[in-house]
Protein backbone atom coordinates (compact mmCIF):
# COMPACT_ATOMS: atom_id res chain seq x y z
CA UNK A 1 0.00 0.00 0.00
CA UNK A 2 1.16 3.54 -0.45
CA UNK A 3 -0.03 6.60 1.50
CA UNK A 4 0.63 9.88 -0.77
CA UNK A 5 1.21 12.75 2.21
CA UNK A 6 2.85 16.06 3.18
CA UNK A 7 4.81 16.28 6.37
CA UNK A 8 2.85 19.07 6.84
CA UNK A 9 -0.83 17.59 6.92
CA UNK A 10 -2.48 17.08 10.03
CA UNK A 11 -5.10 14.68 8.07
CA UNK A 12 -1.76 12.85 6.60
CA UNK A 13 -0.78 12.53 9.76
CA UNK A 14 -3.68 11.34 11.74
CA UNK A 15 -3.38 8.12 9.27
CA UNK A 16 0.09 7.71 9.69
CA UNK A 17 -0.15 7.78 13.42
CA UNK A 18 -2.87 4.92 13.40
CA UNK A 19 -0.92 2.59 10.76
CA UNK A 20 2.20 2.71 13.43
CA UNK A 21 0.01 2.18 16.14
CA UNK A 22 -1.23 -0.94 14.70
CA UNK A 23 2.42 -1.87 13.86
CA UNK A 24 1.42 -1.32 10.14
CA UNK A 25 4.90 0.52 8.88
CA UNK A 26 6.19 -2.01 7.21
CA UNK A 27 3.12 -2.32 5.10
CA UNK A 28 2.59 1.14 4.21
CA UNK A 29 4.42 3.12 2.37
CA UNK A 30 4.56 6.71 2.64
CA UNK A 31 4.79 8.50 -0.37
CA UNK A 32 5.57 12.48 0.31
CA UNK A 33 4.66 14.77 -2.66
CA UNK A 34 4.69 18.26 -3.44
CA UNK A 35 1.07 19.99 -3.50
CA UNK A 36 2.58 22.56 -5.83
CA UNK A 37 3.37 19.99 -8.65
CA UNK A 38 1.27 17.34 -7.74
CA UNK A 39 2.10 13.58 -9.20
CA UNK A 40 0.32 11.82 -12.05
CA UNK A 41 -0.11 8.85 -9.99
CA UNK A 42 -2.47 10.27 -6.93
CA UNK A 43 -4.38 12.64 -9.57
CA UNK A 44 -5.71 9.53 -11.34
CA UNK A 45 -5.97 7.75 -7.55
CA UNK A 46 -7.89 10.73 -5.80
CA UNK A 47 -9.77 13.22 -8.79
CA UNK A 48 -9.16 15.42 -5.56
CA UNK A 49 -6.07 15.52 -5.68
CA UNK A 50 -5.59 15.76 -2.07
CA UNK A 51 -3.55 14.04 0.54
CA UNK A 52 -3.84 11.83 2.57
CA UNK A 53 -4.59 9.21 0.16
CA UNK A 54 -3.97 5.58 0.29
CA UNK A 55 -3.85 3.20 -2.86
CA UNK A 56 -4.16 -0.15 -2.35
CA UNK A 57 -1.73 -3.13 -4.40
CA UNK A 58 -4.70 -3.16 -6.37
CA UNK A 59 -4.59 -0.25 -7.43
CA UNK A 60 -7.83 1.18 -5.30
CA UNK A 61 -7.83 4.18 -3.45
CA UNK A 62 -8.88 5.19 -0.51
CA UNK A 63 -9.84 8.77 0.63
CA UNK A 64 -10.42 11.10 2.72
CA UNK A 65 -8.71 10.71 6.28
CA UNK A 66 -11.44 9.70 8.15
CA UNK A 67 -12.25 6.91 5.29
CA UNK A 68 -8.28 5.84 5.72
CA UNK A 69 -8.30 5.62 9.67
CA UNK A 70 -11.25 3.15 9.44
CA UNK A 71 -9.55 0.93 6.66
CA UNK A 72 -6.48 0.96 8.67
CA UNK A 73 -8.38 -0.15 11.37
CA UNK A 74 -9.76 -2.44 10.37
CA UNK A 75 -6.78 -4.30 9.00
CA UNK A 76 -6.11 -5.79 12.62
CA UNK A 77 -7.44 -5.44 15.89
CA UNK A 78 -4.00 -5.10 17.92
CA UNK A 79 -4.74 -2.70 19.04
CA UNK A 80 -8.56 -1.49 17.94
CA UNK A 81 -8.51 2.50 17.62
CA UNK A 82 -11.82 3.34 16.32
CA UNK A 83 -14.61 1.96 18.76
CA UNK A 84 -17.62 -0.63 17.20
CA UNK A 85 -20.37 0.39 17.85
CA UNK A 86 -22.48 2.80 21.10
CA UNK A 87 -22.09 5.83 22.68
CA UNK A 88 -17.96 5.55 22.54
CA UNK A 89 -17.87 5.70 19.02
CA UNK A 90 -20.09 8.22 18.72
CA UNK A 91 -17.83 9.90 21.21
CA UNK A 92 -14.86 9.65 19.60
CA UNK A 93 -15.56 10.67 16.06
CA UNK A 94 -17.71 13.53 17.03
CA UNK A 95 -13.87 14.50 18.66
CA UNK A 96 -12.26 13.42 15.43
CA UNK A 97 -14.87 15.67 13.15
CA UNK A 98 -14.03 18.83 16.00
CA UNK A 99 -10.60 18.23 15.79
CA UNK A 100 -10.61 18.05 11.56
CA UNK A 101 -12.65 21.02 11.70
CA UNK A 102 -10.60 23.23 13.68
CA UNK A 103 -7.78 22.40 11.49
CA UNK A 104 -9.95 23.60 8.80
CA UNK A 105 -10.19 26.81 10.38
CA UNK A 106 -6.41 26.84 11.55
CA UNK A 107 -5.48 26.33 7.72
CA UNK A 108 -8.05 30.13 7.33
CA UNK A 109 -6.50 31.90 9.11
CA UNK A 110 -3.05 30.77 8.30
CA UNK A 111 -3.89 31.75 4.72
CA UNK A 112 -5.30 34.85 5.73
CA UNK A 113 -2.35 35.88 8.01
CA UNK A 114 -0.02 35.57 5.34
CA UNK A 115 -1.94 38.70 3.13
CA UNK A 116 -0.44 42.33 4.20
CA UNK A 117 -2.26 43.51 6.75
CA UNK A 118 -4.16 45.66 4.98
CA UNK A 119 -6.12 43.23 2.51
CA UNK A 120 -6.48 40.78 5.49
CA UNK A 121 -10.32 40.72 6.05
CA UNK A 122 -10.67 40.96 10.19
CA UNK A 123 -14.74 39.46 10.47
CA UNK A 124 -12.69 36.27 8.74
CA UNK A 125 -9.63 36.49 11.29
CA UNK A 126 -12.06 36.71 13.96
CA UNK A 127 -14.55 33.24 12.88
CA UNK A 128 -11.75 31.07 12.71
CA UNK A 129 -10.15 32.78 15.81
CA UNK A 130 -13.51 31.90 17.58
CA UNK A 131 -14.09 28.62 16.37
CA UNK A 132 -10.48 27.54 17.23
CA UNK A 133 -11.31 29.34 21.19
CA UNK A 134 -14.68 27.41 21.23
CA UNK A 135 -12.94 24.47 20.14
CA UNK A 136 -10.19 24.28 22.53
CA UNK A 137 -13.15 24.85 25.23
CA UNK A 138 -14.67 22.03 24.30
CA UNK A 139 -11.26 19.65 24.18
CA UNK A 140 -10.63 20.52 27.75
CA UNK A 141 -13.62 19.46 29.03
CA UNK A 142 -12.68 16.21 27.11
CA UNK A 143 -9.60 15.89 28.34
CA UNK A 144 -10.40 14.45 31.39
CA UNK A 145 -11.37 11.25 29.58
CA UNK A 146 -8.35 11.31 27.38
CA UNK A 147 -5.72 8.69 27.62
CA UNK A 148 -1.92 8.80 27.06
CA UNK A 149 -0.93 4.83 26.71
CA UNK A 150 -4.03 2.31 26.71
CA UNK A 151 -7.74 2.94 25.62
CA UNK A 152 -6.23 5.67 23.27
CA UNK A 153 -8.84 5.78 20.39
CA UNK A 154 -8.84 7.98 17.29
CA UNK A 155 -10.56 10.92 19.34
CA UNK A 156 -6.75 11.37 21.07
CA UNK A 157 -5.41 10.76 17.53
CA UNK A 158 -7.23 13.54 16.05
CA UNK A 159 -7.06 15.70 18.91
CA UNK A 160 -3.09 15.65 18.68
CA UNK A 161 -2.87 16.02 15.09
CA UNK A 162 -4.96 18.95 15.19
CA UNK A 163 -3.22 20.70 18.68
CA UNK A 164 0.27 19.88 16.75
CA UNK A 165 -0.51 21.58 13.55
CA UNK A 166 -2.03 24.60 15.50
CA UNK A 167 1.45 25.17 16.83
CA UNK A 168 3.20 24.75 13.87
CA UNK A 169 1.15 26.93 11.50
CA UNK A 170 -0.73 29.41 14.41
CA UNK A 171 2.60 30.13 16.21
CA UNK A 172 1.65 33.02 18.41
CA UNK A 173 -2.16 30.97 18.91
CA UNK A 174 -1.90 30.67 22.90
CA UNK A 175 -3.97 28.10 25.03
CA UNK A 176 -1.99 25.89 26.88
CA UNK A 177 -2.49 28.70 30.19
CA UNK A 178 -6.67 28.40 29.73
CA UNK A 179 -6.66 24.72 28.80
CA UNK A 180 -4.75 23.15 31.94
CA UNK A 181 -5.87 19.15 31.58
CA UNK A 182 -5.63 19.46 27.63
CA UNK A 183 -2.32 20.73 27.81
CA UNK A 184 -1.03 18.21 30.45
CA UNK A 185 -2.51 14.92 28.72
CA UNK A 186 -0.91 16.51 25.16
CA UNK A 187 2.32 16.94 26.70
CA UNK A 188 2.41 13.30 27.45
CA UNK A 189 0.57 11.99 24.13
CA UNK A 190 3.24 13.79 22.47
CA UNK A 191 6.04 11.32 23.47
CA UNK A 192 4.53 8.72 21.80
CA UNK A 193 6.86 7.04 19.25
CA UNK A 194 3.99 7.38 16.44
CA UNK A 195 3.67 11.34 17.43
CA UNK A 196 7.45 11.66 17.81
CA UNK A 197 7.95 10.05 14.07
CA UNK A 198 4.95 12.65 12.50
CA UNK A 199 5.71 15.66 13.98
CA UNK A 200 4.88 18.34 11.47
CA UNK A 201 7.80 20.15 9.52
CA UNK A 202 8.02 22.31 6.54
Amino acid sequence: MKLYLTNRSPFARKATIMAIEKGLEEKIKLVPIDMQNKPEELLKANPLGAVPTLVLENGHAIYDSSVICEYIDGLNDNPKLIPANGSVRIEALRTEALSDGMVESAVKLFMENGKPKDAQDTNLLKKHSDILDRGFDMLERSAKNFHVDKMFSIAEISAASAIGYIGFRITDYKWKEKHTKLATWYNEFSKRDSLLKTVPKV
